[in-house]
């Protein structure tokens, strides 16, 4: 304390002091906490790419191998995936899953000593060995099936996913691409699998314009499983119902067709 100021001043003076040192606390811890959060970014940046350039190491030396020992275990109806267990000498036995809609279920569980399998091996940062992208296939159907990690069951996503494209023509007796009085009409919709998975429960649904209103026809339907690389096709019928039509064709200007998958 100063011998010339008084005890309030005195008070005031060492309150404004307080003050700038927690101010200048405040920016120091921030500017520290700044340093520690750019240091450990570049840290982890580096391990990165450290394990970025590891894993393209890793992913080069893949090899494709044989004589892999397969065992199917009992189907899960309500999961509709079997459980597998595959081994190989020298390497890390793969526990994982098949899924598989019901309906294809037992063909596939009759066919289990026909399939084959294949596989990579690849290695990992711990020296051992792990089987990678493995596909069973069943050469009685055509089918092809891609594993997933035994955790991955209790997803509801297909470990692979399909790629479906749609095609969509409407058929109709008289080739004008319109209804006359008394014509039943079709239209056909395509859908092409080009993914490596299957897709199952995929719902093509018909949105009606105006000009299809006055019609009877299924607004739905459902294909169970669509394979890779191969094609489904659904028919939707198109009938003139009881409504009064004025004029004695009803022109199909468009329809919105969407269709998705459901995992199994």
């Amino acid at each position: 304390m100063d011998e010339f100021e008084t005890k309030n001043e005195y008070r005031i003076r060492m309150k404004e002091r307080g003050i700038k040192e927690k101010k200048f606390t405040e920016i120091y811890e921030q500017k520290r906490k700044e340093l520690r959060r750019e240091r450990a970014k570049k840290r982890i940046q580096l391990i990165e790419q450290y394990n970025e350039k590891l894993n393209n190491l890793l992913v080069a030396s893949r090899k494709p191998i044989d004589n892999l020992n397969l065992i199917f275990q009992k189907y899960r109806a309500d999961g509709k995936y079997f459980p597998v267990y595959i081994s190989h000498d020298n390497v890390t036995p793969f526990n994982g899953i098949v899924r598989v809609s019901r309906a294809n279920a037992r063909t596939l569980k009759k066919s289990i000593d026909q399939l084959t399998v294949r596989a990579e091996v690849q290695p990992t940062i711990n020296n051992r060995k792990k089987l990678v992208n493995i596909v069973i296939h069943n050469p009685n159907t055509g089918n092809s099936y891609y594993l997933a990690k035994t955790k991955s069951h209790k997803s509801r996503h297909i470990p692979v996913p399909p790629n479906l494209k749609a095609t969509v023509k409407f058929n109709e007796p008289s080739g004008n691409n319109a209804l006359d009085a008394e014509e039943t009409g079709n239209i056909v919709v395509e859908i092409q699998n080009n993914g490596k998975g299957s897709a199952f429960q995929v719902a093509i649904r018909l949105v009606a314009s105006e000009a299809i209103r006055h019609l009877d026809y299924p607004s739905e339907k459902i294909i169970p499983e669509i394979s890779p690389t191969s094609t489904q096709q659904v028919i939707f019928p198109f009938i003139i119902n009881s409504y009064t039509i004025e004029k004695n064709r009803i022109i199909i200007p468009y329809f919105i067709d969407t269709y998705h998958s459901k995992s199994s």
